[in-house]
């Protein structure tokens, strides 16, 4: 008897509910909805989808914009899916949000370098510059500054052209019927350049038969940067297959570093402050360093000027060796501001507009470190209503940032140093990082690769070999995938 009243309550009350959870549901909500991308699976979140993508996800985090506009996200799985609830990881191409992470939200605390992320590229940078936080990356990037003052950066102009002529000397030697890989020789370049000044030994790996520290940087830079792409999952992977090729060239690295940190420890007080190297002003100001604090700081300082540079020249050669009209540009300059055997130097590079400009438009097509943001320390509210919980990263795509057609123009794609007689947008382009954590070497990097661009068009004609199918490699830093040859016969 009462069996159909019964239902007929459980009906009205499951209506009601179907009711309310749909009004709330559609209720717009006090902060905006960042967009989701498709591909969602049970368990594995949007791992799939981006697999099937590739390791090299820049052009789709490109099109994602396109289709979802300036800021949306993904899911990755915790380490403990169906237990642990997913892990969101949110893309802006916004200035406005790019300006309150980068800047207002880390000056005040709601942004910071996350703790998944340092233990993501624990092996490799430790406790360094890159992955530390608060007092710890206060004081080192104090300690970092006083390399780039205008008397430092005079010191390594010096260190730039013996190396260059070195690079020159080795070029001369090779015959190669596919050409010289650009690539390689700068990273030796800038690698013997750093481990000067940072170190104060000459390893001359520009003269070796194979850049074997080169080689394990890269191993090492790239498996770091990949991990990331499993969600946190990487670490039971890891577990169950141990990824021997990353730790044997780790420990290359480490025993390359600890052998001169350990030689330089035995010199005296006042043999180390006759020096002018990184490593000899850290162990002058800081004698109760450790080791392993020693080799953090100098392997951050290694990814932060070897690495950048060497792919910042290697892009704009290969931009040049298909613009001709550019390089008789910066020729002309070169012709107009230095004599004819008159070397470039800190003073007279400044002179050199156009050459900059030309680094700077390569800088916007091919940032070196094309993926980078923060972790929202606390629950926050986005620029435009979007709500993040603590623990999301906001990452910006660089390579995204600096070809949008609604930023640079329907000439987003085409290589026009011109662009940059005027000065880009507040947070449009980024390449160095922006707002307190902006990088410091900045000038360092654009002195440097001033020298060796003067210098090379100077000497060669060159042009690329036909042969060869040039592709991007995303780690955290983003190189050639094989390299790119060129062919070079001296410049009449």
């Amino acid at each position: 008897m009462y069996q159909p009243i019964l239902y007929a309550i459980i009906l009205i009350l499951s209506l009601v509910a179907l009711y309310i959870f749909i009004k709330r549901k559609n209720a717009i909500p006090s902060h905006q909805r960042i967009p989701e991308l498709p591909g969602w699976v049970p368990v594995l979140q949007h791992i799939p989808s981006l697999m099937r993508i590739g390791f090299n996800h820049l052009e789709y985090f490109r099109s994602c914009t396109d289709k979802h506009g300036k800021i949306w996200q993904f899911y990755v799985p915790p380490l403990l899916p169906v237990i642990q609830k997913a892990d969101a990881v949110v893309f802006t191409t916004d200035p406005e949000v790019l300006k309150y992470v980068l800047s207002t939200g880390f000056k005040e605390g709601v942004f910071a370098k996350g703790p998944e992320m340092a233990i993501q590229h624990r092996e490799f940078l430790g406790k360094g510059i890159f992955t530390s936080n608060g007092e710890r990356w206060k004081e080192t990037r104090t300690f970092a500054s006083s390399l780039f003052h205008v008397d430092g950066l005079k010191q390594y102009v010096d260190i730039f052209h013996n190396n260059t002529t070195k690079l020159f000397e080795k070029f001369s030697t090779l015959n190669d019927p596919r050409g010289i890989d650009i690539q390689d020789y700068f990273m030796r370049y800038t690698l013997d350049s750093f481990c000067e000044i940072g170190f104060g030994i000459q390893i001359d790996s520009i003269s070796a038969e194979n850049n074997d520290f080169a080689k394990a940087f890269d191993v090492v830079q790239y498996h770091s940067a990949i991990r990331g792409h499993f969600g946190k999952l990487w670490k039971i992977k890891e577990k169950i297959i141990r990824p021997t090729k990353f730790f044997k060239n780790l420990e290359y690295m480490n025993n390359f570093v600890y052998e001169i940190i350990n030689e330089r420890k035995k010199e005296s007080a006042e043999q180390l402050a006759e020096r002018n190297d990184l490593l000899s002003k850290l162990l002058t100001t800081n004698k109760n360093a450790s080791n392993e604090e020693l080799r953090d700081f100098v392997m951050n300082f290694l990814i932060a000027g070897r690495d950048t540079t060497a792919v910042l020249l290697t892009w704009c050669i290969y931009l040049l060796a298909n613009n001709y009209e550019v390089t008789g540009k910066i020729l002309e300059e070169i012709n107009e501001n230095l004599a004819e055997n008159e070397a470039p130097t800190f003073q007279n590079t400044k002179s050199l507009v156009y050459t900059k400009q030309v680094l700077q438009e390569t800088l916007r097509l091919y940032p070196p470190v094309p993926i980078d943001g923060f972790d929202a320390e606390t629950d926050c509210i986005l620029p435009g209503g979007y709500k993040v919980e603590k623990g999301t990263p906001v990452l910006y795509c660089a390579w995204d940032l600096h070809r949008r057609p609604e930023i640079w123009g329907d000439d987003a794609l085409s290589f026009k140093p011109e662009r940059f007689d005027t000065p880009p947008a507040p947070f449009t382009w980024i390449p160095f990082h922006a707002g307190p954590r902006e990088c410091l070497g900045k000038e360092m990097a654009y002195l440097e690769a001033k020298i060796m661009l003067c210098n090379f068009v100077r000497k060669y004609n060159f042009s690329l070999d036909t042969n060869q199918t040039v592709e991007t490699k995303q780690g955290i830093i983003l190189t050639a995938l094989n390299g790119i040859r060129v062919h070079l016969s001296p410049r009449k």
